[in-house]
């Protein structure tokens, strides 16, 4: 399907969408509407920016490419009760910032062990 063609359906959707030219207001609506591809625009648009906060709370890529796809799977989960009443990166910097601020507190419960360091059993070994 080209960037200008209906999402799916037809007479339902409305006007042809030109997605990588629409503001994220209008790739909101089109996503609440059930429209998968507008919001696979909002995750091109955002993934690298949210990417990297993640990055920089938590310290290691791997952690933050699981938090930002978890976020972005919440958000896309509840994004009918967006209201608007903050932009769409807005929103979405504050899933993010609150999903790392989880993982940094799940780590911090949870003792870490360096392959490194010896481990000593009960029976002494």
């Amino acid at each position: 399907m080209g960037a200008t063609e209906l999402a799916a359906g037809d007479k339902e959707w409305g006007e042809p969408v030109a997605y990588e030219t629409s503001g994220d207001e209008q790739l909101v609506a089109q996503a609440k509407l059930g429209d998968r591809i507008a919001f696979e625009e909002l995750v091109r648009r955002y993934a690298e920016p949210m990417l990297n906060l993640a990055h920089g709370m938590l310290g290691s890529r791997d952690a933050a490419w699981d938090v930002v796809q978890e976020s972005f799977l919440a958000t896309y989960r509840v994004l009918r009760g967006f209201r608007g009443e903050a932009t769409f990166y807005t929103y979405l910097r504050r899933v993010v910032t609150n999903a790392c601020l989880k993982e940094q507190q799940r780590r911090r419960g949870a003792p870490s062990l360096s392959l490194d360091t010896p481990v000593e059993f009960a029976d002494g070994s």
